[in-house]
């Protein structure tokens, strides 16, 4: 059973500009993750993981920290694998392969850490520290039992 919280935060610019930094590089993998499981033809996870840390890609994206390319990766596999069932569904799907519209950030529990008056998550530039308010939205967090997604934009 998930037990699901979902945060309103304020965040300064520097912050914002540190989660939007990772969120568009986050994209990338994840496109590129896409990619390769369509090349290779598969969605399984191990496989697509396998593909993008033994590749270039992760050179490419040397300052990130490796557990996003690692859930970039299962978010990769889990689309893979709905666009698959719907394309053999009678041909649900509306495209030759899925697109990546709407991203959220999953994070593993490598990269938080959550307390009662602070939130702390890795980025490209080390840790940013949000503190919960309930005030105007600047980005939803929504912590599960199995971790935190996070999602940018000023009306999430």
């Amino acid at each position: 059973m998930d037990r699901t919280v979902k945060l309103r935060v304020r965040v300064d610019y520097a912050t914002y500009s540190a989660l939007k930094e990772v969120e568009e590089e986050y994209r990338e993998v994840l496109e590129e993750a896409i990619n390769y499981g369509l090349s290779s033809k598969t969605a399984s996870f191990t496989r697509i993981k396998a593909g993008i840390y033994g590749g270039e890609e992760r050179e490419k994206h040397k300052d990130l920290p490796s557990h996003y390319i690692y859930t970039a990766c299962e978010d990769a596999s889990e689309r893979l694998d709905s666009f698959e069932k719907l394309k053999k569904r009678g041909g649900r799907a509306y495209t030759d392969k899925p697109s990546v519209r709407m991203v959220t950030v999953h994070l593993d529990d490598h990269l938080w850490k959550f307390s009662l008056s602070i939130i702390s998550i890795s980025t490209k530039k080390g840790k940013v520290l949000i503190s919960p308010t309930f005030l105007r939205s600047f980005g939803n967090i929504i912590i599960r039992a199995g971790g935190l997604r996070v999602r940018l934009g000023l009306n999430c």
